[in-house]
């Protein structure tokens, strides 16, 4: 199988995988994405467990060229276990999870992206990543801690497994439980006048100074720290929460702050003004008076995604350091950047408005990108940025959720964006996308190959010179089911239209003008059901409540036609 580049394997079987890596054909060297599955069995042994290590360790030690695995659940836990524990062998010793024959002398993996399949989160994994940053992300992921003996870690595995009794065995295991305030928290969070606010408010301010201890004795101890306050922010953050944030925290590594507001006519002491081993930092929708150092952040995102008060944020300049990096810029908000981020390799932007230092931010070494098109131009203002260079890049991940009313004038600028950026970036390797978005990449594709070929429309810009295909050798991955298509340069537009219909895509074959039309219907989630319906009656059955009158008009005047 010497062209075999993408694996999906299931450790349901234990000796699967260790089968396949005995076949004389099989070449992991040759792998750029892998799919790990595992349901640990309800009564797992300690053998099952170090058996798909043993087979995990000697995949990962093979697989020298890996940019993307994806796992989730179990499997997930057990893969960043066998990272973490390669890590504590090559620093320090080791125990039985990792068999002692294997020498650990290098990372085992470097330059990878790690997938949590069901949220798709993602952690970009260099090499050089500590136990403390493994430990971290696992505990972010709610997965089973890494540094657990083999006996506790196959305890938890039996633990989750048993899921009735999950709640009762939490407090023994270390696993989070939920918390019930009262009935009161069944009302509408956004009713002003909700009830529970106040008990969470006590809650969480009592539970925050507990952790903190007398003085904030036990603020030292604090490595990760996740404080979301779901509710209305602006009446929660006071001054007994704040008075547990302004201790030392010598050796906090995480830090996630999410719906947290503080009144900003109250001066506050400095908030966390003790980090130096701080790595991951996470602000969203938050109005803080101080914050901690940045300039040891590896990790961070920022931005708002709900909250509509925006705050003035220069301290960001200072994170330098930085190699993954998440922005939610909303209208009217800017979200201030160093001028130069030497180390920055992932970067995610999300919103409707672009930072304005991005123009001038020097980022030579970026290799990954996230980019939505909610506004339409984020991607045609990026590449205009003086310190991005699109031929670095190797993953990119396209999204964006089509407006209601999305109009064909949308739907060019969106096109003309792509057309201007895939030419650039000519060493991509992967492209991720979904839905509608997905549809109009693998257009944009199509249209292209069929100008080049004699034909065109207005889909793709009559000035634009294509003697060339637009992407070559990159692997296009359908994000919800991953479900992928390799493309050489030399496919068909059939061929095109064969996976647009096998993936349940927009026809590739359609005017532009049809195209938007079909985008717009696209957006109303009862389309399945108005087909089979007939006539105005069945239709504003199905709408009236949810669809304002003139988009109930627009849409009689589609069934019609």
């Amino acid at each position: 199988m010497p062209n075999l580049v993408k694996l999906d394997i299931d450790f349901e079987h234990g000796h699967l995988l260790s089968h396949l890596l005995v076949c004389k054909g099989f070449y992991p060297g040759n792998l750029h994405t892998v799919s790990l599955g595992w349901n640990a069995p309800r009564l797992v042994t300690d053998r099952d467990v170090l058996r798909v290590t043993a087979s995990l360790l000697d995949l990962l030690s093979r697989a020298s060229n890996l940019a993307t695995i994806f796992s989730q659940g179990d499997m997930l836990s057990l893969l960043l276990k066998a990272i973490w524990q390669a890590e504590y062998r090559r620093n320090r010793g080791g125990d039985e999870t990792s068999p002692k024959e294997n020498e650990v002398t290098r990372p085992l993996i470097r330059n990878t992206v790690l997938v949590n399949r069901p949220k798709l989160e993602k952690l970009y994994l260099t090499g050089n990543e500590t136990m403390a940053d493994l430990e971290g992300v696992a505990k972010s992921w709610n997965l089973i801690p890494v540094d657990m003996t083999l006996e506790d870690y196959v305890e938890r595995l039996r633990v989750i497994g048993r899921r009735a009794l999950l709640i009762g065995w939490g407090t023994k295991a270390g696993q989070p439980s939920p918390m019930t305030l009262d009935e009161a928290s069944e009302v509408d969070a956004n009713d002003e006048e909700c009830p529970c606010r106040p008990t969470t408010r006590a809650c969480v301010e009592r539970s925050l100074c507990l952790l903190a201890g007398d003085g904030g004795l036990l603020c030292s101890r604090w490595r990760h720290l996740r404080l979301d306050l779901d509710h209305d922010a602006n009446a929660i953050g006071g001054e007994k929460l704040a008075n547990s944030m302004t201790y030392p925290t010598p050796k906090l590594t995480h830090l996630s702050l999410n719906n947290l507001s503080f009144d900003e006519t109250t001066t506050f002491p400095p908030l966390f003004p003790d980090t130096p081993l701080l790595r991951t930092f996470s602000v969203v929708d938050c109005q803080l008076p101080s914050f901690p150092n940045l300039n040891t952040i590896k990790d961070m995102q920022v931005g708002w995604k709900e909250s509509e008060e925006f705050q003035d944020l220069p301290v960001l300049r200072t994170a330098t350091q930085v190699q993954t990096l998440e922005l939610h810029v909303p209208f009217f908000a800017d979200i201030p950047l160093p001028a130069h981020m030497p180390d920055l390799c992932y970067l995610t932007i999300h919103g409707n408005n672009f930072p304005a230092d991005l123009y001038q931010c020097d980022m030579p070494n970026l290799w990954a990108l996230d980019i939505d098109f909610e506004h339409e131009n984020l991607l045609a203002h990026l590449v205009r940025c003086k310190g991005f260079y699109p031929g670095n890049l190797r993953v990119v991940y396209f999204s964006w959720n089509v407006p209601l009313f999305v109009a064909v004038g949308d739907v060019l600028s969106v096109i003309a964006s792509l057309l201007d950026f895939l030419p650039r970036a000519s060493n991509l390797a992967y492209i991720f996308s979904e839905g509608d978005m997905l549809s109009l990449l693998l257009k944009v594709i199509w249209q292209a190959e069929y100008r080049r070929n004699g034909g065109g429309d207005r889909t793709v810009p009559e000035e634009d010179e294509l003697t060339q295909p637009l992407v070559r050798n990159v692997l296009i991955v359908n994000r919800p089911t991953h479900e992928n298509l390799y493309l050489t340069g030399n496919e068909t537009t059939a061929k095109l239209e064969d996976v647009a219909k096998s993936w349940n895509l927009i026809p590739m074959d359609m005017t532009i003008e049809d195209y938007v039309k079909r985008l717009q219907l696209q957006q109303f989630r009862d389309l399945p059901v108005l087909a089979t319906c007939a006539g105005f009656e069945a239709t504003e059955k199905r709408t009236k409540h949810d669809v304002p009158g003139s988009a109930r008009a627009r849409l009689h005047g589609w069934l019609l036609e």
